[in-house]
């Protein structure tokens, strides 16, 4: 039996009581009403012509106990889930949800307590909630939700097809829907439609990892209208991609839809996985095993505001069918608002050297609106064959003016990249873009490329570079300035003299004030960044002497940069070159040696409050403390605290510094100090 909630009191039997209960016993009824009484509550209308009270939210939540298939509630609407076999089923709480009328009840479906089990749909059109169709794939839905409700599953219960059948698992069409811990639920086509009522629903944990059959292909479907759905928190694993454009998650106009514009998507913490089962990669009807799809993948559609952040897309592998991309965005018609951020791109594989056969696509022949991010990702195909994969992030925009400055309002920063055959990053008919503070691993194919072509480079050579502008169309093609000499002074600074380019037919030169990103590489990638340098403008000679932020992490190796050029007016952006070419470096000599300072102080009346760490107990006893002065005189008894600061005066890093005192008695180890950096920690004592 189920445990029902009313107005927070609980009733072990599976349904709420009606209030017909209470007015057939008299008795009970009379001591209700005192106790309202006597808590100062009110029965009725409030104080005033036509006002009344708000009433309390009722919670009701219904426990599914049985793994019957599309059995129905006996009466929607009683308030009571239960079937005629005296079953609370999933599509009997369902629908009981949906026939609940009262806008201040909530309703929760939950697993009963000990019950587990799995739904066996078989492809019946009778156990149906609706045969109307989910999308413009979907015949129908196994559960159709149009009222909002929290459905727990608790991975517990899930729901897989008998058949490769037509219908969804999920329809929602309710606003605000949460669905939790889903396991395993799918159907023949897709496992949750969000249709153009389900604004602000959400999937929050689970997974769906197809390992009895191939009839899954989609994890969800995101119409028109269905603004502001989240997913997160899910994996996906080896789903059958049946056409071109569909992925794990597709956001796609369907044919009963008249819009085509969705709002404030957000995807987090998802990890889409196409791993194979087992040796044989084809897709096996009957166990999944070399099943792959795309992952992400937007088609006839504006997608205003897309989050896709701190997610994982792994293994996507060579498939005889279309090309597998793990975030597909270019069959849009419209993007704004994009932020990829801060996920983990591995082991990627569509077998294609073409440059719209990229790891991210973004709109093709289409331009952004609004800010657009690809930011603070990993690309990494080190371990995959040379040649498996052409570009991370590619766009053949919609400007193809020569020249342009246009904006593109994309930003492409701090990713890194490794193990991409063509270009990590291809852009053509893009406009301005930014491409900033990204770093490329020594796989990356360009390090075998001569010095030059990471400058010159492009498609049209058949050369492989890091970022790629292919026409003057994207970034007017800017040249790059380059460092000619690099020198390290007396007083520890790393130097360098940058020559700004000529003049070139097919090149544009960058607008000043330039910014010059500084990196280091062993060969000729560009594995770290050092940091930038704004404002740079030629002198007489068409050249200039800068400082380098920091000190690359070794002396073997080269330097190379990047140029950021200055936005040609007020609406355009920063422009992005090309690398440049690569530079040995000087040696740095004693300027890497290690320099710290250590001061140590003393104090009373300090309290360190409810700080742990030791740099954060070490502050707080420096700002509530009272410093001791040289020769003060303390008590016996008194709690003293000493505190050891340590600052970094040189030029590198410090790491696993050891603080001990005069007793050589360990006092912390500060795990890293960085240049000009100063940390601490601090020890109590007691006057003898």
């Amino acid at each position: 039996m189920g445990e029902t909630v009313v107005e927070g009191v609980k009733y072990r039997s599976g349904k709420p009581k009606p209030l017909g209960v209470l007015a057939a016993h008299p008795r009970r009824l009379v001591w209700a009403l005192a106790l309202l009484a006597a808590l100062g509550m009110a029965l009725g209308a409030g104080p005033g012509a036509g006002g009344s009270k708000a009433q309390a939210a009722q919670v009701v939540t219904y426990y599914v106990n049985t793994t019957e298939a599309g059995t129905k509630d006996a009466t929607p609407g009683d308030g009571l889930c239960r079937t005629a076999n005296k079953t609370c089923s999933l599509r009997a709480a369902i629908e009981e949800s949906n026939a609940t009328q009262d806008a201040n009840t909530e309703v929760i479906i939950e697993v009963e307590p000990g019950f587990a089990g799995t739904i066996h749909m078989p492809d019946d059109n009778k156990l149906l909630m609706t045969k109307e169709r989910a999308t413009g794939v979907d015949t129908g839905a196994y559960f159709y939700v149009t009222r909002t409700v929290t459905i727990n599953l608790d991975g517990r219960l899930s729901v897989v097809p008998d058949s490769n059948d037509g219908p969804c698992a999920f329809w929602i069409e309710a606003q605000n829907v949460k669905l939790r811990n889903f396991n395993n639920v799918y159907s023949g086509e897709t496992a949750i439609v969000f249709g153009p009522g389900s604004a602000g629903s959400s999937l929050d944990g689970g997974a769906l990892i197809q390992t009895n059959d191939w009839r899954g292909e989609r994890l969800a479907f995101i119409r028109p209208g269905a603004n502001n759905v989240s997913i997160s928190n899910f994996k996906v694993s080896r789903l059958y991609d049946a056409a071109d454009r569909f992925g794990a998650i597709v956001i796609r106009k369907s044919t009963q839809d008249s819009e085509n514009v969705v709002s404030g998507l957000r995807f987090s913490n998802l990890i889409i996985d196409n791993a194979p089962a087992a040796a044989n990669p084809d897709c096996s009807s009957s166990d999944g095993s070399g099943c792959s799809s795309s992952g992400i993948v937007v088609s006839k559609m504006q997608v205003k505001g897309l989050v896709i952040e701190g997610s994982e897309f792994r293994n996507f592998p060579l498939h005889s069918r279309d090309p597998r991309r793990a975030i597909d965005l270019a069959k849009a018609e419209e993007c704004s608002a994009i932020d990829i951020r801060n996920n983990i791109f591995t082991n990627i594989l569509t077998g294609s050297s073409a440059r719209d056969d990229a790891t991210v696509l973004l709109p093709e022949g289409k331009l952004l609106t609004g800010n657009n991010y690809v930011r603070g990702n990993t690309f990494d195909n080190s371990g995959a064959a040379a040649g498996s994969q052409a570009v991370a992030v590619g766009w053949q925009g919609g400007d193809s003016s020569s020249d342009s400055t246009e904006a593109s309002h994309l930003y492409i920063e701090d990713n890194d990249f490794n193990g991409y055959a063509r270009a990590s990053v291809a852009l053509v008919d893009t406009g301005a873009v930014t491409v900033r503070r990204n770093t490329f691993g020594t796989a990356t194919a360009s390090a075998a490329v001569t010095e030059n072509e990471e400058t010159w480079g492009g498609w049209d050579k058949d050369r492989t570079v890091m970022v790629l502008n292919e026409k003057k169309t994207a970034n007017r093609r800017i040249l790059t300035w380059y460092p000619v000499a690099a020198s390290v002074t007396p007083d520890c600074e790393f130097q360098v003299e940058l020559a700004k380019p000529a003049a070139s037919k097919d090149y544009g030169l960058p607008y000043e004030p330039v910014t010059i990103d500084f990196y280091y590489t062993v060969k000729q990638t560009a594995e770290v960044y050092l940091g930038s340098v704004s404002d740079v403008t030629a002198g007489a000679n068409g050249r200039r002497i800068v400082t380098v932020p920091d000190f690359p992490p070794a002396d073997i190796g080269n330097i190379r940069v990047q140029t950021q050029g200055a936005p040609a007016s007020a609406a355009s952006q920063i422009e992005s070159s090309q690398y440049s070419r690569t530079l040995a470096l000087p040696s740095f000599g004693t300027c890497r040696d290690p320099k710290m300072t250590l001061e140590l102080r003393a104090w009373h009346s300090a309290d360190p409050g409810a700080a742990t760490d030791q740099n954060s107990i070490h502050d707080s006893v420096v700002d509530t403390g009272t410093q001791i002065a040289a020769g003060g005189s303390l008590a016996s008894g008194q709690e003293i605290w000493f505190t050891y600061t340590v600052r970094n005066a040189g030029r590198v890093p410090l790491a696993d510094v050891h603080v001990t005192d005069d007793l050589n008695q360990e006092v912390c180890v500060i795990e890293l100090i960085p240049k000009g950096g100063s940390a601490g920690c601090a020890k109590p004592y007691s006057v003898p």
